[in-house]
């Protein structure tokens, strides 16, 4: 199960998403969406990144993100895994 533990706003063309697998199993996140509404997502990344199952030392992912965004908006977000459920979020950029 992955998990939002933060995200960062470095400046108004990249984004960072810090997330966790705190979940039993091992997981890859495998996309990134993002829109200005639920319903409406456009996919800003796709790669490959091993989420390593809850244990006693689980490492956080920061997943950078080429993206520009405008301030005082929400935007809304699914980290898709290779296998099983989306994280689905949303959060309003500074």
């Amino acid at each position: 199960m992955l998990t939002k533990d933060a995200i960062q706003w470095p400046d108004n063309n990249s984004i960072k998403l810090y997330i966790r697998n705190t979940g039993t199993s091992d997981a890859t996140i495998s996309a990134v969406c993002i829109g200005t509404s639920a319903t409406n997502l456009e996919r800003v990344w796709e790669g490959s990144i091993s989420a390593p199952a809850n244990g006693e030392d689980v490492a956080e992912i920061t997943i950078s993100l080429d993206k520009s965004w405008a301030n005082d908006t929400r935007y809304y977000f699914k980290v898709v895994p290779s296998a099983g459920a989306p994280l689905e979020f949303s959060e309003k950029s500074p």
